[in-house]
This record gives structure tokens, C-alpha cells and sequence, in this order.
């Protein structure tokens, strides 16, 4: 099992207010019951477990950019509230930021810091079929289809979530929300003996 991080926009960032000595603001991570770019589809419920368990006693940490390192100064607060929004497709949260953290907090109310990446554990998954017009249209070269036009992808049943990191549309959180994976399976391919004479038609016959 290891980390997996979902940028995900940030959707409706409530005001922003100095509270208990730092600063508070709420906001709406929209990810649930769509195909994104890593071909996951959340489940309602999936996240009532860790929500339950990590947000009140502080576990789930808020950090600069990604990726998240408890040990790093680059915490800036924790979750303090949170629960699943059937009606709007995600997560709604609280966050708590320390009072040092004025720019960022600045940076958010002013939208400058429009997205989050979830830091997550899947804890439970399955495959899950869907038509090829619900992946997003820029990763559709990328999958296979099934005979029956439609495409297996990963439905998280259960997830723990370990932090949130801040990051603005043009950070590398971004870049990687939009950009598909480039890489392809490794094939053993034929190799010719260390003797034999170069002949570039013979090569690309071997490859293709």
C-alpha cells in the first residue's frame, strides 16, 4: 500500500477568519462519483471511516504543496472538520492553519490557491466498468476497451486520508492533473547477436 495523491479543485472557499489564534477557512473538494485522471471513481461512504476516526484527533494535516512529509516544516495546520457531500460530489472540509500562516491564508481568500492535492491510502477497491465517454477525454488514448466499448476502472470502496496540500492551478499538482501518463508496459523485445552487420529495416521489422 503506499500514498497516492488526487489533485482535486477546490470548489466554494468560504470565507477565511482569524479564529483561535491562527487562521480558519472551509472549502468543497469535488472527486466523488466521476472517472478522473487516474481512473478512479469514489463511492459515496468511502470516506465516512477516516473521516470519523482521523479528523478529530487531528491526523489528517493541511501542508505546503506536495509531496507531504510529517516531518517537514512544510505544515501549516490540520483538518478540523469534515464530511461527505452527496449533493455536491465530494468532500467538505474545515481547515485549521497556525498563526504564522497569514500569507497563506491571504492566498487562499484571494484565490490565488485554488487546489488541493489529497494525500490518501486505498484501503479497499475494485474494478468497476464504465462507458469510455465518462473517462476524461484527454486519457481515453490511454486505456484499453473491453469488446463491449466500455473500460475497467478503479472504484475506491474505503480510504484514508493522511493530509491536504495547498498548491495554485499552474504548480506541478496541476500539471499533473492534466497531463496523461506517458509511460507503456516494458516487452522483452528480440535482440540481434553482437555480430550481426546493421540493417535498419530488419530492426524496425523486429520492433514492429
Amino acid at each position: 500500500m503506499s500514498i497516492e495523491r488526487l489533485p482535486v479543485k477546490l470548489q466554494a472557499v468560504g470565507d477565511v477568519d482569524k479564529k483561535d489564534g491562527g487562521w480558519v477557512y472551509s472549502a468543497l473538494a469535488q472527486f466523488y462519483e466521476l472517472v478522473n485522471d487516474r481512473l478512479m471513481f469514489f463511492v459515496y461512504g468511502s470516506g465516512l471511516k477516516t473521516i470519523a476516526e482521523r479528523v478529530p484527533t487531528g491526523r489528517v494535516k493541511i501542508h505546503s504543496g506536495h509531496p507531504y512529509d510529517p516531518n517537514a516544516a512544510t505544515i501549516l495546520g490540520k483538518v478540523i472538520e469534515a464530511r461527505e457531500t452527496r449533493g455536491d460530489g465530494g468532500v467538505w472540509y474545515r481547515g485549521y492553519l497556525s498563526g504564522s500562516e497569514e500569507k497563506v491564508a491571504t492566498k487562499l481568500l484571494e484565490g490565488v490557491i485554488d487546489e488541493n492535492s489529497l494525500e490518501l491510502f486505498v484501503l479497499r477497491e475494485a474494478d468497476r466498468e464504465v462507458e469510455i465517454a465518462d473517462v476524461p477525454e484527454h486519457v481515453r488514448r490511454w486505456i484499453r476497451v473491453e469488446p463491449n466499448g466500455k473500460t475497467l476502472v478503479r472504484e475506491i470502496r474505503e480510504w484514508r486520508w493522511d493530509a491536504i496540500g495547498l498548491v495554485s492551478s499552474s504548480s506541478q499538482g496541476r500539471r499533473a492533473l492534466l497531463d496523461p501518463p506517458t509511460m507503456i508496459p516494458f516487452d522483452d523485445l528480440p535482440l540481434a547477436s553482437a555480430t550481426t552487420a546493421w540493417d535498419p529495416k530488419a530492426a524496425a521489422a523486429r520492433v514492429a
